[in-house]
């Protein structure tokens, strides 16, 4: 199934959502999907403008009925139509890792934060539990989506995060995670057990992505 007809760009991310400050009014939400984050982010805070890009011309179309704006074309490459102060914080949902040059993507759109903005994103975690006892089993094969998706070109764990948002001169970071026991979406309980485990015996192995709150950055 093509991804752009399938549900992989209608995902309304309440994780994400809950950590977009509240006084945030001016959102860009790079690799935007069908733009449900930003529809749900507008119903649920009045006066709240979000703009999209998203790669995928017919995802791009579905966005552009529910967000203020949408610019089709690749993050990396497009040609940024914005200005500096333009935005009050900018969403980067498990984009980074299909980036070929992450770093200087977020310096690029982190240049059109308004001083004291902040960049909300979820990264996968390549060092999850299921990707070591894969190895340790010499397999690793690519899927549609998960932690080896077939589209990632970069991967990070949690000191890999820290330091991409440290180098970039954010002097407030905020890391949470989601835990799972398998790369598989997870039930409530699910969550729970994982979790349990974690904080027992296997800390970050068992944390399946990583959310990210940076904000102060010192070169805006």
């Amino acid at each position: 199934m093509e991804r752009s007809s399938s549900s992989y760009y209608f995902h309304s991310r309440p994780e994400l959502r809950v950590l977009v400050p509240v006084d945030a009014q001016r959102i860009l939400d790079v690799g935007c999907g069908a733009g449900e984050l930003g529809r749900l982010l507008k119903a649920e805070r009045p006066g709240v403008t979000v703009a999209g890009i998203e790669l995928e011309r017919t995802v791009a179309a579905v966005a552009s009925a529910v967000l203020d704006r949408v610019i089709c074309g690749d993050a990396e490459d497009i040609e940024i139509p914005f200005q500096p102060g333009d935005f009050d914080c900018v969403i980067f949902a498990d984009v980074l890792e299909h980036m070929r040059n992450p770093v200087d993507t977020i310096r690029r759109y982190t240049s059109l934060l308004r001083p004291g903005g902040s960049v909300v994103a979820s990264v996968p975690n390549i060092a999850h539990l299921s990707v070591i006892l894969n190895l340790l089993r010499h397999r690793w094969f690519y899927s549609e989506r998960g932690l080896l998706d077939k589209g990632h070109v970069r991967f990070f764990t949690r000191s890999s995060v820290l330091e991409l948002f440290e180098s970039l001169g954010f002097r407030k970071i905020t890391l949470e995670r989601e835990y799972r026991l398998t790369d598989r979406p997870a039930e409530h309980s699910h969550q729970t057990t994982a979790r349990f485990f974690a904080r027992i015996l296997l800390g970050d192995h068992l944390a399946y992505r990583f959310y990210v709150l940076a904000s102060d950055c010192v070169e805006v």
